[in-house]
């Protein structure tokens, strides 16, 4: 006869049938929080190649045998202008912009007029720069060692009253008059003295590519001010539809004004007088309605935002001359889920550095203008266009996080499985007991002798 109470008690010393599904399925639940905590990682590796676009010029490279052809020892030897070297520092200034002009060893204030007299030799090629007053401006002349130039002179007169020469080649700026102030840049060549049309004792010369506009130095702006706020014109709307962008698709190379510069100024001297309290306070640009406002024309310019997205790209272009000494622009896009991930712009008077694409930004932006650009489906995009003194970049690791969560989901799990299989065990219990309880039952309606319980 089968022992059905031996049988009970080798079923029950396996686990319930019923309950190994259920376990099973949260072992695999647990293995795959452990995976997605430890192993997973959905951002990829990170990119080698930085979304920041810096464009780069080479540096040129002087011939000192031909630098060596100059004089200007004696007075006799300052009158001339030696042909060759100066054809050479003509074309090699060809290829200075301001980034090469640094690399150079262009200084941030000039160069002081008493060095270069004490020792020509000394400093003969090096790029320096000078601002003043343009005093005589020709016409041009032939000669330019690059075919379809010509060769431009100018005399300035700095702050301190002592006289410039400038010999250069692209046509000095339109309306550009006498009594303007002016920035030349270039090689140092050499002293020269003059009779005509005025006397000149040991004047540098330099040999540049242009002759820049300049301005005094600027104060920093305290205060926007509204008849510069009045200049900006970002489109005519009529019967909510544009029907007139005026400027709102000028791109930051052609807008280096002085709105512009007028509101790098107010925003360099805000970043450096307000507290954290004052940034904390500020309005989070996050929402649709914030941005619909802007698109209908009716975002207050110069408003103060804070402004959060993720990193999408930036562009780092060399500035034009300017009052506030701003060596780079950089046009930076960030979104942000609030808006669909429609990309917003920021003007920064700096070089932003190197950033990873979906790194988390942040700034104070001061609302400038509607900007229109090309999108990728060749539509005209709007964005508001901010302007901030830097970007901040915000350390947020996603990764961690989802570990962190992972973590805290994991053990999560595990505490279910340890309740279910103690549940379980007790299930398996009380049926093992119900078991033989019923066992005993038959055996006791049949009349055979009942086993004990142990």
């Amino acid at each position: 006869m089968v022992d059905l109470a031996e049988m009970g008690r080798r079923r029950a010393a396996f686990l319930p049938i019923r309950e190994g599904p259920r376990v099973a399925l949260l072992g695999v639940l647990l293995a795959f929080l452990v995976y997605v905590t430890f192993f997973y990682n959905p951002a990829g590796p990170p990119s080698d190649v930085s979304p920041v676009i810096v464009e780069k010029t080479p540096v040129p490279e002087l011939d000192p045998a031909i630098l060596a052809q100059i004089r200007d020892e004696t007075r006799n030897d300052r009158i001339p202008v030696e042909p060759e070297p100066l054809a050479h520092l003509l074309e090699k200034s060809m290829m200075v912009v301001p980034s090469v002009a640094k690399a150079l060893g262009i200084t941030d204030e000039p160069m002081p007029i008493g060095v270069l007299r004490a020792n020509p030799a000394a400093h003969r090629g090096r790029y320096v720069w000078f601002k003043g007053q343009l005093e005589a401006l020709d016409g041009g002349r032939e000669g330019h060692p690059i075919k379809g130039y010509r060769i431009h002179e100018a005399r300035i007169r700095t702050g301190d009253g002592e006289p410039v020469l400038f010999t250069f080649t692209v046509p000095p700026p339109e309306g550009l008059a006498v009594g303007d102030w002016v920035r030349v840049e270039g090689f140092f060549m050499k002293l020269r003295d003059a009779h005509y049309p005025v006397p000149l004792n040991q004047a540098p010369l330099l040999v540049g590519p242009e002759i820049f506009r300049a301005y005094p130095d600027w104060k920093a702006v305290e205060k926007l001010d509204p008849a510069v706020l009045a200049r900006i014109k970002d489109g005519v709307r009529e019967n909510g539809v544009d029907v007139d962008l005026q400027d709102a698709d000028v791109r930051l190379p052609h807008a280096q004004d002085v709105p512009l510069w007028h509101f790098a100024s107010y925003a360099q001297h805000r970043a450096a007088t307000m507290t954290p309290e004052e940034i904390a306070a500020l309005p989070h640009f996050e929402n649709k309605d914030q941005w619909d406002a802007i698109a209908r024309l009716q975002g207050e310019r110069g408003k103060a935002w804070l402004l959060t997205g993720i990193f999408c790209r930036a562009h780092v272009i060399e500035a034009k001359t300017n009052p506030l000494g701003i060596e780079n622009w950089s046009e930076v896009w960030l979104y942000s889920r609030g808006f669909a991930h429609r990309p917003f712009a920021v003007w920064i008077p700096k070089h932003v550095g190197e950033w990873i694409r979906n790194d988390t930004a942040r700034c104070v932006g001061y609302f400038f203008k509607r900007y229109v650009v090309e999108g990728g489906d060749g539509k005209p995009h709007l964005s508001p266009l901010f302007v901030a003194a830097d970007l901040e970049r915000v350390e947020f690791n996603p990764l961690a996080a989802s570990k962190k969560i992972g973590l805290a989901m994991g053990a999560f799990a595990a505490l279910l499985v340890v309740v279910f299989f103690v549940l379980s065990r007790r299930d398996r219990r009380d049926r093992e007991r119900y078991e033989q309880e019923m066992v005993r039952r038959r055996r006791r309606r049949r009349g055979a002798p009942v086993p004990s319980p142990t």
